[in-house]
């Protein structure tokens, strides 16, 4: 099996045994590749906007024999894809990124997101878009990755839990994050000033103490 790293390994994990996964941004193509090579996904769709990452994900296909059971687009997010899929992954990018894929059209039974940057933006959205949240947790790769499992349906996201997550299910990382959340906006309050901060760093702020 391809070797991967927590933060892949975490996303695997999360795709059921279903018919048809896309991997949205999938750069070198581990983790469609795994999500065939496991079972975990008959077919794979892999979507990147960059042509040489396409290519590499396809070398890896066919080096574990099942570039039979994937289709490549080179496209931006979901646009590329025609029909409704089981699964859809959102890694590898910040927040943003992901809201403007996600609000491209509505594609999957089930979602899998992971920002590098600015969550609370991705749970907003996901808060006003009636998107019902099964897992939001905390997993450790040389930096901190939130992993959200999402699908539609009636928003369960607090206040708090738009800065800090739920914790859901509970990993023994997350406190580790909430401490260096803290002390990393601390730096930034001290050398800036509370009023030089962003309203929303504000609030992180606020729910961390």
């Amino acid at each position: 099996m391809i070797k991967l790293d927590n933060r892949l390994k975490a996303i695997l994990k999360e795709i059921d045994n279903v018919e048809v996964v896309a991997d949205i941004g999938c750069d070198h193509g581990k983790l469609i590749v795994s999500a065939i090579l496991s079972q975990k996904a008959k077919k794979g769709i892999a979507v990147d906007i960059s042509n040489e990452s396409l290519k590499k994900a396809q070398i890896l296909a066919s080096e574990y024999d099942v570039i039979d059971k994937l289709i490549f687009l080179n496209g931006d997010g979901f646009l590329p894809i025609k029909d409704n899929i089981d699964i859809a992954v959102i890694s590898g990018m910040g927040a943003r990124e992901i809201v403007k894929i996600l609000a491209q059209k509505d594609i999957a039974n089930k979602y899998i997101l992971v920002p590098h940057q600015d969550t609370y933006i991705l749970r907003q959205y996901l808060r006003e878009n009636s998107f019902f949240v099964i897992k939001d947790y905390i997993v450790k790769e040389q930096k901190f990755y939130p992993v959200i499992v999402a699908e539609k349906g009636n928003n369960n996201y607090t206040d708090r839990e738009i800065y800090l997550g739920k914790n859901l299910p509970s990993t023994p990382v997350y406190n580790e994050w909430k401490n260096l959340r803290f002390k990393t906006i601390k730096k930034i309050i001290e050398k800036a000033g509370i009023n030089a901060i962003s309203n929303d760093l504000k609030k992180e702020w606020e729910e961390l103490n």
